[in-house]
């Protein structure tokens, strides 16, 4: 028997059928990026793409226009709307099994998918209109595609619903889910009060942090124990509640995630125009959680930037006379009430005396693999549906009040930038902006910079929304939002810019309560401090900005640590001295690069800190949750503190003890993890980011998928943000998926951008994660406003028609 034939034999038959595997399977659902394809439109419609397969979308008339962005970005990004749609439904047990029914049952409590189809309702006509062409270009996309799906739907056995104009308005729920409230730091706090005991409950209480640059000014710090009125009927298991959110959520983002936005006017500029700067820090994974897009109707419109898949327009970026850029405010827009129900009559709820009536939807949830589906109802109180402790004897009823359950007009305001010729106007279009709140910079050809907060933000009569409230007294109602014009605001201010990093927005004198959780002022004292400096700002140096890796936190923290370290009496090993001289001299520049060895020991240190100074107290279960809420807001504010907390006051030798034990065990866990020799703990040795896709958990997808992983500069509290749950240390789930700098000049707006991943989410694609080396080496990819332009400036861009029926 000749063996060398047969091997052959079966390596090529293994060939052939890989070969077809490739051609028939993985090649599903490639967009073409050249050619024709007759479709319902009024006119031709050209599809330019330029080399990094970023659409340009040409077209006669607005309606023509949305039909081919729904068309275009369903061809790159169907499965990722679809599986948004159905976050924001409540519907990923449909595909996944029953592992995601528990979540569904959470998901669709929160009332996205039904607030969207109320709101369809209520559209202006000119908006249905375009959310419907929208919607007919994603659907001829679909019924074209019957049969031929990319992997993704092959692989999990079904094809796509056609989509409905909710299923857009819904996934703008979901963003707004995803940056807004303060529901998992009620239940942590009211946790904490019935596990700890309440001196050190109370320093655990979120208190806005003191002496950090504004954007108007400072909200003034106020005692954590105003808030600590504790209600009868406190809530019981709090912690399986705060789990059951966190696995909704996928597992808590950090919540060092934010955004950054700069404007500089002329007077700092070296063109003597306008810049402006914009990265926002959202969970990382490819495909992105943006899709790029320049829109183009000769004579009317012109319009380049970033949208959610899902959704038309675009929702960040310039239109040539303007532009603009938002970082989440961060207010506190949801509340959780406890609810009494009525002993004989679970549909009746107590309230100022009275029982009333709640609501009741009547909810089916279809389970892949099962013949019938569950079936659960949804109760919606006076304060909102109730998310928890229904099915939960022993536990309260928990209701949620949240901003997003409102009629909101988020895709009015998006269709109005896009006309926007002058702060005027752009303002006008801003009142339509409520969820998530924002804060937007904006600069424009004739010079303008100017700074506004905008959304829903609660005015309440009680309480500042830090623990559950009794959902029966009407002292804790909300007594309507801060009205628009009493909003944070400011134009063309005399130092020249403006910047926020979800710090404090509002003076010291502001008459209304936006938040106590804002994001600790590290980026923006680096923002504000690196502005200041210089007059001569030009596009490169925006873009180096926004890779800046200076470490303000260690630099406040640093002296402390290391006084405490230099004066210690302990008796170190050569290990511990060596890492302390490496850290002594890291101190004088701190930088969270990746090629040195100072951030590992500082960032391991850190989380050091926290487990010697909070867990034994704490217990794993409420530590793990605390770690990720309010650790970095608490110990900052703790340790600087000149005065006595009970968390160190409890410990003996206080913070000269935390210090030293956190020292002594960093030390040993690096020597476990990147040897002996302190010279080698490079940082990028610890912190990476793979771009994940969502089905990377299946066995063997991971590799053919992910993108990654790669060694990152930055950290949680840089301008670079580089994030990474304190839970699970150090792989980079946060940061900035799009980095984007626009310049005027000469009448004109310029833009460069730069997106980690790529375009396409078929990863087959060309364009799949084509631009995640520009966006790993700092480099960007000049927009071009215009068609002509782009195909003037950038070689091998392809032409894609879409061209009337016969």
């Amino acid at each position: 028997m000749n063996w060398k034939k047969i091997l052959l034999a079966v390596f090529l038959l293994l060939i052939i059928t890989l070969g077809a595997v490739y051609l028939f399977v993985g090649r599903r659902g490639l967009p073409a990026l050249e050619g024709a394809t007759a479709a319902p439109v009024n006119q031709e419609i050209m599809v330019y793409r330029d080399p990094y397969g970023i659409p340009h979308i040409k077209a006669d008339n607005m309606d023509d226009l949305f039909f081919a962005q729904g068309y275009t970005q369903a061809q790159d990004r169907l499965w990722q709307m679809d599986l948004n749609r159905r976050a924001a439904a409540g519907r990923l047990s449909e595909i996944f099994g029953e592992d995601f029914l528990e979540t569904d049952y959470f998901l669709r409590s929160l009332l996205m998918r039904y607030t969207a189809e109320r709101a369809v309702t209520q559209l202006n006509p000119e908006t249905a209109r375009a959310l419907q062409q929208y919607a007919s270009g994603v659907n001829y996309y679909i019924n074209r595609s019957r049969g031929s799906f990319s992997f993704e739907f092959l692989l999990l056995g079904y094809e796509p619903d056609p989509w409905e104009i909710a299923d857009s308005l819904s996934i703008g729920k979901l963003m707004a889910w995803d940056l807004g409230g303060n529901m998992e730091t009620e239940l942590f706090l009211a946790a904490a009060l019935q596990l700890l005991p309440e001196d050190k409950a109370l320093d655990l209480f979120p208190v806005a942090p003191e002496g950090g640059p504004t954007v108007t000014a400072g909200l003034p710090a106020e005692p954590a124990r105003e808030y600590a009125k504790i209600t009868e009927g406190t809530s019981t298991g709090l912690l399986s509640t705060l789990e059951k959110v966190a696995n909704a959520r996928g597992g808590f983002p950090t919540r060092e995630r934010g955004s950054n936005n700069w404007v500089v006017s002329g007077r700092k500029t070296a063109s003597g125009q306008p810049l402006l700067a914009n990265d926002m820090h959202l969970g990382m994974g490819i495909p992105s959680i943006w899709y790029q897009t320049r829109l183009e109707i000769p004579g009317t419109l012109t319009t380049s930037g970033v949208i959610f898949p899902g959704i038309p327009g675009v929702i960040v970026g310039t239109n040539g006379h303007i532009a603009w850029g938002v970082t989440n405010v961060g207010p506190d827009v949801q509340d959780l009430y406890i609810e009494r129900p009525h002993p004989e009559n679970n549909y009746l709820f107590s309230y100022d005396g009275q029982w009333e009536e709640a609501e009741v939807l009547a909810e089916n949830y279809f389970v892949k693999g099962w013949d019938e589906p569950a079936r659960r109802e949804i109760l919606i109180t006076r304060n909102g549906p109730i998310i928890s402790g229904l099915d939960s004897p022993g536990e309260d009823i928990l209701s949620l009040r949240w901003t997003a359950h409102d009629h909101t007009e988020e895709i009015d305001a998006i269709f109005r930038f896009a006309h926007a010729q002058n702060w005027e106007a752009f303002r006008r279009a801003l009142t339509y902006f409520h969820v998530p709140a924002q804060n937007f910079v904006y600069a424009d050809k004739e010079g303008n910079i100017a700074y506004k907060a905008v959304g829903k933000i609660p005015v309440r009569s009680a309480g500042k929304g830090l623990l559950p409230v009794p959902g029966w007294d009407p002292a804790y109602q909300w007594q309507g939002y801060i009205p628009f014009e009493e909003l944070p605001e400011a134009m063309n201010p005399p130092g020249g810019f403006l910047a926020t990093a979800n710090n404090q927005i509002a003076p010291p004198d502001y008459p209304y309560f936006i938040s106590q959780e804002w994001s600790l002022p590290y980026r923006a004292r680096t923002l504000t401090r690196e502005l200041e400096k210089r007059t001569d700002w030009c596009v490169a140096g925006m873009q180096q900005l926004q890779y800046n890796v200076f470490n303000t936190q260690a630099q406040e923290l640093l002296p402390a640590i290391l006084a405490k370290l230099e004066r210690s009496t302990a008796a170190w090993r050569d290990s511990e001295a060596r890492a302390l001289a490496i850290l002594q001299a890291w101190a004088e520049q701190p930088l969270d690069d990746q090629g040195l060895a100072g951030p590992a020991i500082y960032h391991e240190l850190y989380l050091k800190m926290l487990e010697v100074t909070f867990f034994n107290e704490m217990g794993p279960g409420l530590f793990e949750q605390f770690k990720n809420l309010l650790a970095t807001n608490t110990f900052d504010r703790l340790f600087l503190s000149p005065e006595s907390s009970p968390w160190f006051a409890d410990i003996p030798g206080g913070r000269q003890h935390v210090v030293e034990k956190a020292f002594q065990k960093t030390v040993a866990q690096l020597e476990d993890q990147l040897g002996d020799a302190p010279e080698n703990w490079k940082w990028g040795e610890l912190h990476d980011i793979t771009l994940e896709h969502h089905l990377s958990q299946i066995p063997l997808l991971g590799r053919l998928l992910n993108d990654g992983p790669y060694p990152l500069d930055g950290s949680r509290v840089t301008v670079a943000a580089a994030s990474y749950p304190l839970r699970a240390p150090y792989s980079v789930t946060n940061a900035a998926p799009w980095r984007y700098v626009v310049e005027f000049h000469e009448g004109k707006a310029a833009a460069w951008e730069n997106l980690a991943g790529g375009v396409c989410e078929h990863p087959l694609s060309p364009h799949y994660r084509d631009q995640t080396p520009l966006w790993l080496g700092g480099e960007y990819i000049r927009i071009y406003l215009e068609a002509e332009q782009m195909i003037e400036n950038s070689p091998q861009v392809r032409e894609y028609r879409l061209v009337p029926l016969d």
